[in-house]
């Protein structure tokens, strides 16, 4: 990371805000990454204990970091080369991709992730922008995998109603995600 100077600080010299934001950083994209290296074709214990050793290059290399570049990528990159690595020292087993395919399958995971991140991200802030009754309707409903019914005698309405309400907040959603991406694509 850079100092306001433009050096690379060493571990003495590095602020506790710039510590703080590296971590955001990283903690922001654990799950991203785990599905990004279990995309690459991995069980899912594999990719976890991967992306542990992703997470200690990544703390190890943090000066190293461009604020002005992308995380993600950088983040990706570093990974990538760990499932090489392991790749490599598992060459032994029946079903190995070619680096050439591994390459073709990052690529598109990377950029599919990105795409998915940047739209959950919207999301979020749209369902800020929802009703409070929206908000819990949702939350219930998805988060909480409550049945409409319940939701229907939490709320002392019908089911009806119920289906309704969520029906026009997932009408409200897609537009507020569809009109921000589109926002956000056009800066």
């Amino acid at each position: 990371m850079l100092d306001a100077r433009g050096d690379h600080p060493g571990d003495e010299c590095d602020s506790d805000a710039q510590t703080e934001r590296y971590v955001a950083m990283m903690n922001r994209h654990q799950v991203q990454l785990v599905t990004y290296v279990e995309s690459l074709g991995l069980e899912y214990q594999t990719a976890l204990d991967l992306v542990q050793e992703t997470n200690l290059i990544l703390w190890r290399k943090r000066h190293h970091f461009r604020v002005e570049s992308s995380f993600w990528a950088w983040a990706c990159k570093i990974a990538y080369h760990q499932v090489l690595h392991h790749r490599r020292s598992q060459s032994r087993d029946k079903l190995v991709f070619s680096e050439e395919v591994l390459k073709r399958l990052a690529d598109v995971s990377q950029t599919r992730l990105e795409f998915f991140g940047d739209h959950q991200r919207q999301l979020r802030l749209c369902l800020q922008e929802l009703s409070p009754r929206q908000q819990s309707v949702i939350q219930w409903r998805y988060q909480q995998d409550t049945a409409v019914g319940s939701i229907a005698d939490r709320l002392s309405t019908t089911p009806n109603a119920v289906s309704k309400l969520l029906q026009r907040a997932r009408l409200a959603l897609i537009a507020c995600v569809q009109r921000r991406i589109a926002v956000e694509a056009g800066q």
